[in-house]
């Protein structure tokens, strides 16, 4: 992945990403960082237009966005959506938690950029709490996702307490 791959900018309070390439893992511990840090009244808008597809643990910490800015009524919006990414949130059952727009979303003046540290090297133990934290997402978004998800989340929970163990 290149650094470019995922672009996060902020400028008070709103957001704007733009993804390139395949949004997997690895795009989501960047992103899963800015979600942290962001308020539930933030505003989020995606530029998904270089984007071919993701991965659940992508679409798991967007789902994650999209519960935190609901509780505040707000819609994560999704510009320029490729079919195939479409049909991924709608088979999770979560495509209606984004609001779907055409085109490319205007840029933000004057946004401080933030690579989500997609350059730096990745912690394994974040990693592994990234991907059981964005499945139980989309499992708390979408029940019916709890057979499909529980053993990625037993897993990366177990992967996580291993890793923690190793460094202490």
């Amino acid at each position: 992945m290149n650094p470019t791959d995922i672009i996060i900018e902020n400028r008070g309070g709103s957001y704007r990403v733009a993804v390139s390439g395949r949004a997997n893992f690895d795009y989501a511990v960047p992103l899963r960082e800015a979600v942290n840090r962001a308020e539930e009244s933030d505003t989020f808008v995606f530029d998904l237009t270089k984007c071919v597809t993701m991965d659940s643990t992508f679409m798991g910490v967007l789902t994650m966005l999209a519960l935190k800015s609901y509780r505040k009524e707000n819609k994560v919006e999704l510009w320029g959506c490729g079919a195939e990414v479409v049909k991924l949130l709608k088979e999770l059952g979560i495509a209606r938690l984004f609001l779907f727009r055409e085109g490319t979303p205007p840029p933000l003046e004057g946004a401080e950029n933030a690579p989500g540290a997609a350059s730096a090297p990745r912690d394994r133990v974040v990693l592994a709490e990234t991907v059981a934290e964005a499945h139980r997402k989309l499992v708390e978004a979408e029940p019916a996702n709890a057979p499909v998800f529980e053993s990625v989340i037993r897993y990366a929970d177990e992967d996580a307490a291993r890793l923690k163990k190793e460094q202490q």
